[in-house]
């Protein structure tokens, strides 16, 4: 079937110059068809770069926070390092003093006193240990979260 015609009777008509154009149903279906399927892959393609995109911006926050989770770790070493030594050093106090209050050089209450002071140093000790483990825990658990990210993320080219 002709759907148009390009030419009138009598024109002058160039060498290749269409005349007219038929009509298929069924080739107009496919085309039909052909357009809609590429339509949908592009949607696809879009879909795909913004799933990218995001993971890419993932991977990046990931690598931030085990940045600062990795910073944090090097403070809280510095941290546990001066409670170690104020530790030692109220445990030693400590003794002098229980040495000193046996020769009844010191009252009960000093004695009492730094007794105090050692268990202090010695919780605030433990409270940065722990508070170390747990920041140590949570890096590795970012690292294991990136690490699977990274893996679905990545793009073909880049797991093979």
């Amino acid at each position: 079937m002709i759907s148009r015609v390009h030419v009138v009777e009598g024109q002058p008509i160039l060498d290749g110059a269409a005349l007219f154009v038929l009509r298929s149903e069924a080739i107009g279906e496919r085309s039909s068809e052909l357009r809609a399927l590429e339509a949908e892959t592009e949607g696809a393609r879009e879909a795909l770069d913004i799933a990218r995109e995001k993971a890419e911006s993932q991977r990046s926050a990931e690598r931030d926070e085990s940045e600062r989770r990795q910073s944090a770790i090097e403070s809280l070493d510095l941290n546990l390092k001066l409670h170690r030594r104020e530790a030692a050093l109220t445990e030693d106090v400590l003794q002098r003093f229980r040495r000193l209050s046996s020769e009844g050089l010191v009252s009960r209450t000093e004695l009492i006193q730094h007794e105090r002071e050692a268990n202090d140093a010695e919780l605030a000790l433990r409270e940065a240990e722990t508070e170390r483990a747990e920041m140590q825990a949570t890096l590795e658990k970012t690292q294991a979260t990136a690490s699977n990210v990274n893996s679905i993320g990545a793009k073909p080219s880049e797991n093979s």
